[in-house]
């Protein structure tokens, strides 16, 4: 087994059946284009992919931070809305800037939960992303979502009641660190460290690798870790 990890995405590959596991927040810019883009390539490459949402608030406030990080670097948020504006355009995606930026995603990640354990998981969370950030619409407000699932054709009543309380257990936070670490911190992997220039450019790199990882070198229980991290 070898694993690769990329900014918002995780791949564990078998010798016969690549996936993929796709770590995002609603609120993540970058993440717009990379979801409404990685299952028509994930197809085209034969690997599946596991939707994981999760979420970077913890995060940030570990680093002392209270908002984005594109918030608090003028400099830095004004290259990103450009960046994500011309990228959109290029895959002939809808943009609209979110205000407020950035909207809290728990309601969004809460109710995903339920639906990826159906059928209708994977719309929902492109559905999500686009009434984000191509209609300009509250992802933080149950309007917003009720009227998603109703799209959807999901029971809205019985989802709402049912979506777990709390966002994700314990290892949700775990797992988030582990998905944006600089390195592998486990002892018992071996780690290569790249750069690149957001989740949604790297997402064909990705799949590619998805499809080479089978052949990497395991010797053991070591496994061979590749980290992407984006800039």
């Amino acid at each position: 087994m070898a694993t690769t990890i990329i900014q918002g995405f995780e791949l564990r590959t078998a010798m016969t059946a690549p996936y993929l596991d796709f770590w995002f927040d609603f609120a993540s810019t970058y993440s717009y284009p990379a979801i409404m883009r990685v299952g028509a390539l994930a197809r085209r490459e034969a690997v599946a992919v596991n939707f994981r949402p999760f979420l970077l608030g913890p995060i940030f406030k570990t680093q002392g931070w209270n908002t984005s990080p594109f918030n608090l670097y003028a400099a830095k948020g004004r290259h990103m809305w450009r960046d994500l504006e011309r990228t959109c355009a290029g895959l002939g995606l809808e943009f609209r800037r979110p205000e407020p930026f950035p909207q809290s995603s728990v309601l969004a990640a809460r109710i995903a939960l339920v639906g990826l354990g159906d059928k209708w998981g994977e719309d929902f969370c492109r559905a999500v992303f686009t009434a984000e950030f191509a209609e300009g619409r509250r992802i933080d407000e149950p309007e917003t979502m009720r009227g998603i699932l109703e799209g959807l054709s999901a029971d809205t009543v019985a989802v709402f009641a049912t979506m777990p309380s709390r966002f994700q257990p314990m290892s949700n936070w775990s797992r988030s660190i582990s998905v944006f670490a600089d390195t592998c911190t486990e002892p018992s992997s071996s780690a290569l460290t790249w750069t690149g220039s957001g989740t949604s450019a790297v997402t064909p790199l990705m799949l590619n690798v998805a499809r080479r990882a089978a052949s990497l070198p395991v010797a053991g229980s070591t496994a061979v870790t590749t980290t992407l991290m984006s800039g």
